[in-house]
């Protein structure tokens, strides 16, 4: 886990790897975390930039990488696409951390 934060918000780190590449077309991946609270989903995308067009949803997942609607209310605030990734500020309202699955839409 990152300690570096944005303000009093936490960036969360992805549990995932390799990162995505971005080609012509319009690519998607998903990534996952583990976290609970406010804080910034930071992912690796290899080929996005400041100016790439980025579409984010999160949703919970089972242990088995399922998503599924379970009892926390997760919400997707603010996405910020920078050179080789995108930092997606979230709300988990659960009280603890979660598996979520954050996808990604960019071309």
């Amino acid at each position: 886990m990152s300690t570096e934060a944005v303000g009093v918000i936490p960036i969360i780190e992805a549990d995932t790897n390799p990162p995505a590449t971005a080609t012509d077309q319009a690519t998607g991946w998903n990534v996952l975390f583990n976290a609970g609270g406010e804080v910034i989903l930071r992912a690796p995308l290899i080929g996005v930039t400041p100016f790439t067009p980025v579409t984010v949803s999160i949703t919970e997942v089972d242990a088995n990488g399922r998503p599924f609607i379970g009892g926390a209310r997760m919400t997707v605030h603010n996405v910020r696409a920078f050179e080789g990734g995108v930092d997606t500020r979230v709300s988990i309202e659960f009280n603890g951390a979660l598996q979520v699955r954050v996808s990604y839409l960019w071309v």
